[in-house]
């Protein structure tokens, strides 16, 4: 359901003084409400939750994202409310914008990892001579199937430090797969 643009605008921009602290119009206006657990403002419109950067949106372009875009940050600040900061994407453009930008997490940056950096290295380095991939998991707690993805550089890909150029060179003639969404 559309809101009421002219309502929502006063709504909005009235909380603007108080909200958002405006500035030049390149730079970021951040929102200084209330925020969501990954940094992005919200309020209320129609009863449900929306975050601030797709009001701001709608506010300057008359109209919510088609079906299939999303609002996305040029300034990957997620409380900036700036307009002109703001456009329109898909999901996957984002997702590469997040990857190239380097704001996935990955590797030791997940709360659940289990492994760090230099793990990785012994584990492959321990499998490359040949130890089994059950011993290598009973002495990290992990799973024999959480050693061979390592081991195959199916998950934590991005630690390459120990390998020899020439498997380097080959790696980078391999086809990956499609990264999961931020």
């Amino acid at each position: 359901m559309t809101p009421d643009v002219r309502a929502l605008s006063q709504r909005f921009w009235g909380r603007w003084a108080v909200m958002v602290i405006p500035g030049a119009p390149d730079a970021c206006w951040p929102w200084e409400g209330r925020l969501d657990a990954k940094g992005y403002g919200f309020i209320k419109v129609n009863g449900k939750t929306t975050r601030v950067h797709r009001v701001a949106w709608l506010l300057a372009n008359g109209s919510w994202p088609p079906p299939g875009m999303v609002v996305r940050h040029r300034c990957d600040n997620p409380p900036c409310c700036n307009p002109a900061h703001l456009q329109l994407g898909t999901v996957r453009e984002n997702v590469a914008d997040c990857i190239e930008r380097d704001r996935r997490a990955h590797g030791e940056s997940l709360r659940q990892a289990k492994l760090t950096e230099a793990g990785v290295r012994d584990i492959r380095r321990r499998a490359a001579a040949g130890e089994a991939h059950r011993a290598i998991a009973a002495d990290y707690r992990v799973t024999r199937q959480a050693i061979t993805l390592v081991v195959k550089r199916k998950n934590w890909r991005h630690v390459l430090d120990d390998l020899p150029a020439a498997h380097l060179a080959a790696m980078a003639k391999v086809e990956w797969p499609e990264v999961v969404p931020c």
